[in-house]
């Protein structure tokens, strides 16, 4: 499993994927009734983006889980996918990578850190949804 933080914390994000990159920025607001806050608007070139839709991209990321932790070799590989993340209110901001290793196997890299090989599967179920975003 693939933690991240949530999604009602994000500030901006990046997304490199199939050669075309998408930035993102996110309305967050606090809400006092659940005394937290809460993203309210996602826009994508200046347009809003269908806020279930990028909730339903953003389950499917942090959804990702390992199914070998292995660590494969990536020196010389080119990432195929890139997802960069700021958050509301905090210092680190999170660099994630995807590595084609193998014909069924994605190497995943989180701040320069291996953190797994996730399924094609799963790699093309994330890559979907995300299209599903930008639509």
């Amino acid at each position: 499993l693939i933690l991240f933080k949530s999604i009602n914390t994000i500030k901006t994000m990046s997304v490199q994927v199939e050669g075309n990159k998408y930035d993102f920025t996110c309305d967050i607001q606090y809400d006092a009734e659940s005394q937290s806050d809460t993203i309210t608007k996602v826009s994508y070139n200046g347009k809003e983006v269908d806020l279930q839709i990028f909730k339903d991209y953003y389950f499917e990321l942090i959804s990702l889980t390992s199914v070998e932790h292995n660590y494969v070799d990536i020196s010389g590989k080119t990432a195929e996918s890139k997802i960069y993340i700021t958050y509301v209110n905090e210092d680190a901001d999170t660099d994630m990578r995807f590595y084609k290793v193998s014909d069924s196997r994605y190497q995943v890299v989180i701040d320069s850190k291996p953190v797994g090989l996730i399924s094609v599967t799963s790699y093309k179920n994330f890559v979907t949804a995300f299209k599903k975003t930008v639509e």
